[in-house]
């Protein structure tokens, strides 16, 4: 929506440009429109989104979280944990392992089509 306000509010400064040059009474009555749909289309953005924060709820933190430097150190130590075990998983993995080495297995587009 943003982004037809923008072009409708380019276009109207456009026609406002043209219309002031030749004081077209057809421009102005064009340009007077787009400005009116410019304004209503506007309108309705605030008006949804003043709605939109009047019937949801706030999700915020009242606070913010807290964590003890141990927690944080668990949690960082989970991500090592989890990195170690990926990089174990892929040096036993003899199909990255050939891809690493330069193998790249190639299905040619006829064959593919046969067997999907």
């Amino acid at each position: 929506m943003f982004r037809r306000s923008f072009a409708l509010f380019a276009a109207a400064s456009a026609l406002a440009l043209s219309a002031a040059a030749y004081e077209d009474p057809i421009a102005d009555e064009i340009q007077q429109r787009m400005m009116e749909e410019q304004q209503k289309q506007i309108n309705d953005m605030v008006a949804a989104q003043q709605a939109w924060g009047e019937e949801e709820e706030d999700y915020a933190y009242e606070e913010p979280p807290s964590y003890s430097e141990e927690e944080w150190h668990d949690w960082a130590a989970e991500g090592v944990r989890a990195e170690a075990a990926e990089i174990q998983r892929r040096a036993n993995d003899p199909k990255y392992q050939a891809f690493l080495n330069g193998e790249w297995l190639h299905t040619p587009p006829e064959k593919a089509m046969k067997e999907g």
